[in-house]
């Protein structure tokens, strides 16, 4: 597959706009290119990340739980830092095993002071199922508009970014490991997600947009990220300190 960047992908403004405006913006950007159905909706030429900005686009957007209640984005990082980490889609077998490994996990990222929370395209209803097949307790929030994959400048994968030998061997290998399995596509094949870290005072500290469908940040990054946050208030030093040292036993 060609090595140059799509054509105008980096042109990742923060967008002021009304919903509608955001929501057209994605489906012009997660639109074109394509691959015929059959090579998976891949786009032919290779993309580049773009770096998440504008926490303040980010943070008035809410998304539906599993429940379809509305969850206003701002609200994950009122209290402490937050990881909010973007799944492929629900049928994705990374995203199976990543999420089974954070689940395993988020008794670290709470004793961190940091909630975690995961956002898949599809609906409420694929959330609900989603998590009852890998037995997780993670939120688990809906995009099905990608307005905000767009805002964290998340790509979209060629052929061999998807299913090329290198990551299908990868795809094997955690799904052994977690013991999970291929799920049933609800979206976009070709969608890749990513991870960020937000403070408490809303700043991104830490960003990881993948660039295959195998490329995710690790948990002990994900630690060791916000044990890098400046403490907010002293109650919060001794939990900083237990997560740097929880993520330096991870690597």
């Amino acid at each position: 597959m060609p090595g140059e960047p799509a054509s105008g992908f980096h042109d990742h403004r923060p967008w002021d706009m009304p919903m509608e405006g955001a929501r057209r913006a994605a489906l012009e950007r997660f639109g074109p290119r394509r691959w015929p159905w059959w090579m998976l909706d891949t786009v032919r030429l290779r993309e580049q990340p773009a770096e998440p900005e504008h926490i303040d686009a980010l943070a008035e957007i809410n998304l539906p739980d599993p429940d379809g209640r509305p969850v206003r984005l701002r609200d994950l990082w009122r209290d402490g830092p937050a990881v909010i980490v973007w799944l492929r889609q629900f049928g994705c077998p990374f995203c199976r095993a990543y999420s089974v490994e954070l689940n395993r996990m988020r008794d670290r990222f709470t004793a961190a002071g940091a909630r975690i929370v995961l956002v898949g395209q599809g609906t409420p209803e694929d959330a609900a199922r989603f998590r009852r097949h890998v037995r997780i307790g993670l939120p688990v929030l809906t995009d099905r508009d990608r307005v905000t994959y767009l805002w964290a400048g998340t790509k979209l994968a060629t052929l061999d970014e998807l299913i090329g030998p290198l990551v299908f061997g990868r795809g094997l290998l955690r799904m052994a490991r977690q013991g999970v399995f291929i799920g049933r596509n609800t979206a976009d094949e070709a969608q890749l997600g990513g991870s960020i870290v937000v403070t408490r005072n809303g700043r991104v500290s830490f960003s990881h947009i993948s660039t295959d469908a195998s490329d995710v940040a690790s948990p002990a990054e994900l630690l060791a990220a916000i044990g890098a946050i400046e403490p907010a208030h002293p109650s919060h030093v001794d939990r900083t300190r237990e997560s740097a040292d929880q993520a330096q036993g991870l690597v």
